[in-house]
């Protein structure tokens, strides 16, 4: 990440706030590095350090975000979700 930090240093690249990335050191650096290739932040209509991200690791962000939001919209779902998906033969409660 610090040669690109440098590349968007000499090209005279700024923040969504008007500072110069090359005055910037540490986490803000890489903040808005990632930021700046995201296309902007994500309230000036970029992808903002997400968009960043797939970027630098070729889509592995975008997949493990992919995978984070599954997970989370799995948990909020009820039997007959999971008979729909397959994943589930029967609704209700099984006893012995």
């Amino acid at each position: 990440m610090p040669t690109t930090t440098s590349v968007l240093s000499v090209l005279g690249v700024k923040t969504g706030t008007g500072v110069a990335i090359s005055s910037l050191s540490g986490g803000a650096a890489t903040t808005a590095t990632l930021t700046a290739l995201g296309g902007g932040s994500v309230a000036a209509g970029g992808l903002g350090m997400l968009g960043g991200l797939v970027v630098v690791t070729g889509g592995a962000a975008l997949i493990g975000a992919a995978g984070l939001l599954s997970v989370a919209l799995l948990t909020r779902m009820d039997g007959k979700d999971y008979v729909n998906l397959g994943i589930a033969g029967t609704v209700g409660v099984l006893t012995s």
